[in-house]
């Protein structure tokens, strides 16, 4: 059985003002390395419940979820760091580094939906089935190799959140930055199977 625990980044500027941010590789800024700081506790008495700490951590290789997650490794000892590329957050095309409000004008046809639909009908994102893809695969891997193994996933709201509402098959909301949530991987007999057994929010 692996433990995953998947983290959204700290806060960047693009955050602060609504911009997509996606595949661009925006860095925290200061309020967001601030932030990284809040999922320790969080995870740290995880560990002392169930008695195993968190040996390896596996990041997004865009800045913001890699510098989220060295500061939670070097908070929980965590020595073991590697990228992991399937965790990336979703390419959102021309969107990225406008608000929805910018994109609504120049599409019409978008404003009157929900903010879900309307980011759904972003001409030119990567399909979300895609994102959702990459993310079971992620996870379907970490499973496979790292079957005893409690991992930290440093990652990004929308991959994180496709990925685990399609596992769970229920609503998560908008995940907040530094939101976590933890789930058990398990292969049996060539299935994945996953429960979520904690989050933060």
């Amino acid at each position: 059985m692996t433990i995953v625990a998947l983290v959204r980044h700290g806060q960047t500027d693009w955050n602060a003002t609504g911009k997509f941010q996606g595949s661009s590789d925006i860095p925290l800024n200061e309020l967001g390395r601030e932030q990284a700081q809040i999922a320790v506790p969080f995870l740290r008495e995880f560990a002392e419940k169930t008695n195993k700490d968190w040996d390896t951590l596996r990041f997004s290789p865009l800045q913001r979820a890699r510098e989220t997650g060295y500061i939670i490794a070097d908070a929980l000892r965590i020595e073991d760091r590697r990228v992991l590329p399937s965790m990336v957050e979703r390419d959102w095309g021309w969107a990225e580094g406008h608000t929805l409000e910018e994109i609504n004008a120049a599409n019409p046809v978008l404003a009157g939906l929900p903010q879900r639909q309307a980011r759904e009908g972003i001409l030119g994102a990567e399909p979300r089935l895609q994102v959702i893809n990459r993310g079971v695969y992620a996870l379907r891997s970490m499973a496979t190799i790292a079957p005893d193994s409690n991992i930290v996933v440093a990652t990004h709201g929308s991959v994180l959140r496709y990925t685990v509402e399609h596992l769970i098959a229920e609503s998560l909301g908008e995940v907040p930055n530094l939101g976590a949530v933890v789930l058990k991987v398990e292969i049996r007999d060539g299935v994945m199977c996953t429960e979520r057994i904690a989050q933060n929010f």
